[in-house]
């Protein structure tokens, strides 16, 4: 594991919305960037939050910098101020035991964005 990442320190972000109509304008944008940060091992996961409107995106970075390195200085929710992001930083324990999917994820580094 390269030292610009943790292996196991995880972030998790609410996204609550602002402004529907500036979301709605923006989520084509917002989701390829989130689909660039799956391919490149950033996200573990994300989607639409159930019964309010918002979202979750949960992924990986060595601490809040990154964080705001990675995703949000290149978020077109967080540029158009369309989002008020909740952010909590967690470390995920071996028990219960969880999944071999998620043991391979937190295994792989990332990729860095070009």
């Amino acid at each position: 594991m390269p030292d610009d990442v943790a292996p196991e320190s995880l972030f998790l972000l609410i996204a609550r919305y602002r402004d529907p109509e500036g979301v709605a304008e923006r989520a084509n944008a917002h989701r390829a960037l989130v689909q660039e940060l799956y391919e490149r091992g950033w996200v573990l996961a994300s989607g639409p939050m159930i019964g309010e409107p918002g979202g979750v995106i949960v992924m990986r970075a060595r601490d809040r910098e990154q964080l705001e390195n990675v995703l949000l200085s290149r978020d077109p929710f967080e540029q158009g101020q369309v989002v008020e992001y909740t952010i909590t930083q967690f470390e995920p324990t071996g028990y219960p035991r969880r999944s071999a999917a998620f043991d391979q994820f937190v295994a792989d580094p990332p990729q860095l964005p070009g």
